[in-house]
């Protein structure tokens, strides 16, 4: 998800609560601009504080000059090993900034950890008893490869893209930045911020991401939800955009800033409806378009 479709739904959260419209409607924006701003927050924080907060137990420096992918296929397949014995946390990054990528591929059936490199052909290691909670394919590049091999239920081991920061991602975190909020602003602006900062965290699962939800209180990790494939995250961005975006749209018109006359809820699906519809026939057209050189 990115920046602009988690801002626009932590608004549309914010201009739920009755208290944020009438106060909006006499000129104090502070529940709107405390939805955006917690909305926002999770990924800042992960920037400014991850990079003190994150424990990187393995580190895998490549040759650039002389690549190799049985020795990062091995140091993987350590890692998924370690996290499966002590069922604690472990923290992996690959640096490859100046040398070639490298595409890592994790399968469940033959429990391998499959590394290529080009033209140097693949590098193969056992990855021990775990069994991980979903198939990955990964590839590195410019900026360093970190990742996180968490514990979860069972003999299973859950591999995500996210720094050791990522405790910021978590139940506790929402709950204290609500906390906040309202010592600051009142309980309004707790619920408001509060609410867009875990809407945040909900957004960052519904793919094959994971997080410690009661990090700091618990290490024991999970897996994301898996309801959306990664090649199938852009149409979701959209789509919670566009609801976002029709919710924060709704209340506008039917509440402190009510239109005249205020679209019906059958206009307002009509126009829900008719953009999308609209948009899914435009853009084919158009890619066509362009590959034939009209």
């Amino acid at each position: 998800m990115n920046s602009l479709t988690r801002l626009f739904l932590g608004l549309a959260w914010a201009s739920c609560w009755p208290a944020a419209m009438q106060a909006a409607r006499q000129g104090d924006p502070t529940l709107f601009l405390v939805a955006a701003v917690c909305a926002l927050l999770p990924d800042a924080l992960d920037r400014w504080v991850g990079p003190f907060s994150s424990r990187t137990d393995i580190h895998i420096v490549p040759d650039p000059t002389a690549p190799d992918p049985k020795p990062v296929a091995d140091a993987l397949a350590l890692a998924i090993a370690r996290c499966h014995d002590t069922r604690q946390r472990i923290g992996l990054c690959l640096y490859t900034p100046t040398g070639p990528a490298y595409n890592i591929r994790f399968d469940n059936i033959t429990r391998m950890v499959s590394v290529s490199c080009g033209a140097t052909g693949t590098g193969a290691a056992l990855a021990a008893p775990a069994t991980l909670d979903t198939p990955f394919r990964l590839k590195s590049g410019k900026v360093p490869l970190e990742l996180e091999m968490l514990p979860v239920n069972g003999n299973r081991v859950a591999i995500t893209l996210m720094p050791g920061g990522r405790w910021i991602h978590t139940l506790p975190a929402s709950i204290a930045i609500g906390l906040l909020a309202s010592l600051a602003y009142g309980i309004d602006a707790g619920l408001a911020g509060g609410g867009a900062y875990l809407f945040h965290v909900l957004l960052d699962q519904v793919g094959y991401g994971g997080s410690c939800w009661l990090a700091p209180f618990s290490r024991q990790g999970a897996c994301g939800f898996q309801w959306v494939h990664p090649k199938r995250l852009p149409f979701l961005n959209l789509a919670v955009f566009w609801v976002a975006l029709l919710v924060l749209g709704w209340n506008l018109t039917h509440g402190a800033f009510a239109a005249e006359p205020a679209p019906s809820l059958v206009q307002w699906l009509l126009f829900a409806g008719a953009l999308p519809l609209a948009g899914l026939w435009l853009i084919p057209r158009i890619r066509r378009a362009k590959r034939l050189g009209c």
